[in-house]
């Protein structure tokens, strides 16, 4: 006998128990079957002399989210046929559960912000700004725009997940919430992301162009940067394979490849992918074209 603890995507979340052999049930039992973890509350679960307990957590011991999730019990008879017994039960914590996300235009989620909220039940989130423009302050600190739900702020500061500023475009803020009666609200917002993200990088120019190799063996591929940036210059071939990496470190507003180390690169289109970052998260990219004569 085999009895799990499901959510309502089919996951599992909780093995509670697993036994050797055992007679088919024809239903089985669930005593407190709503009840809150928070106040030390659990399921338990009978079947024939069999007792179990679920405690609202999963395998790894971490509390679950407010909700309704699913009992079943597995038994395989001595002829191999299984079995399936199911009855859902409910967690009700005494806190209110919340996830905080930005979307991008394309719906995807950009950055996930952990919140803590006092209150729910409304629908309305409301953004501090139409228009924000992340990057840092004069006093340092990352630029954040503040978003109130229920009388309660929530920041960001324009960086995605992994911590790069995001792209200028407009991006919807979501507020998720399940109450402690398992009710659910969704609350949105749209801000515009502005910032001067062009002023990073532009103006690429790649000298000579065309750049015979059996003459000039040294191409230039120029630029102007905002001072502190790291330059990334990769080139391409038209089948999209990796070719060089160039690296400006010292801010000379430059990088240089001298092809007479490289001889054995074969004539065509090459295509230049400069990228740009700096040490507040901003990023950009601008590609070029060249050909390299043989």
């Amino acid at each position: 006998m085999i009895i799990d603890v499901y959510n309502s995507a089919g996951e599992v979340v909780k093995h509670l128990m697993v036994t050797g052999s055992y007679s088919v049930p024809d239903n089985f039992t669930i005593n407190n079957s709503t009840f809150s973890p928070d106040d030390g509350g659990k399921a338990q679960i009978i079947v024939d002399q069999t007792t179990t307990y679920w405690d609202g957590t999963n395998d790894q011991n971490l509390a679950v989210q407010n909700g309704i999730y699913y009992v079943k019990v597995d038994v395989v008879d001595k002829y191999g046929i299984n079995h399936t017994l199911v009855q859902a039960v409910t967690v009700l914590t005494n806190s209110i559960s919340a996830e905080f996300r930005i979307y991008n235009s394309a719906g995807e989620v950009v950055k996930n912000i952990p919140v803590t909220l006092a209150s729910t039940g409304s629908s309305v989130l409301t953004a501090g700004a139409k228009v924000f423009a992340p990057g840092k302050s004069s006093s340092g600190a990352l630029n954040t725009v503040e978003f109130t739900y229920m009388g309660q702020e929530i920041k960001w500061d324009g960086t995605n997940d992994p911590g790069q500023i995001v792209d200028n475009g407009v991006y919807t803020a979501a507020i998720v919430t399940t109450d402690k009666n398992a009710y659910t609200t969704v609350a949105t917002a749209e801000i515009t992301v502005l910032h001067d993200a062009y002023e990073l990088l532009n103006n690429l120019r790649i000298i000579p162009n065309p750049v015979n190799n059996a003459n000039n063996t040294v191409l230039h591929i120029k630029y102007d940067a905002v001072s502190g940036a790291k330059i990334t210059a990769k080139i391409y071939n038209m089948a999209g394979e990796l070719v060089k990496v160039l690296q400006d470190n010292t801010n000379a507003g430059e990088v240089v490849w001298d092809l007479s180390v490289d001889r054995k690169i074969a004539g065509g289109l090459y295509v230049a992918v400069i990228s740009a970052g700096t040490d507040s998260g901003m990023r950009k990219t601008i590609i070029g074209k060249f050909v390299i004569l043989r």
